[in-house]
């Protein structure tokens, strides 16, 4: 795979939440994906949650990458991300939930 990287007029990688631009596409790709996919096929809840498993270790393993090079990365990511985002994703796909 061909990375691509991207710099500003420093010549540094520019980056978004301590993700490289590359790596924070993918994050945004996945987390699209996750929500949109169960709720254009109506899929049911065990492969709807499925789908959130494959698509969401890949970028806890992004993220374990980075944590690594930079150890406070983690803790601002899932206090900024985590705490606020998937709080509401969650809860607006369990109103729409059928059991």
């Amino acid at each position: 795979m061909i990375r691509v990287r991207f710099f500003n007029e420093m010549n540094k990688p520019i980056s978004i939440l301590g993700l490289d631009l590359y790596s924070f596409g993918l994050v945004i790709a996945a987390l699209m994906i996750a929500i949109i996919l169960p709720s254009v096929f109506m899929l049911n809840v065990v492969i709807s949650y499925s789908i959130y498993i494959f698509i969401i270790i890949p970028i806890i393993l992004i993220l374990r990458k980075k944590s690594r090079k930079d150890p406070e990365f983690l803790k601002a990511f899932y206090f900024n991300v985590m705490k606020f985002g998937f709080k509401r994703v969650i809860k607006a796909r369990l109103k729409y939930v059928k059991w």
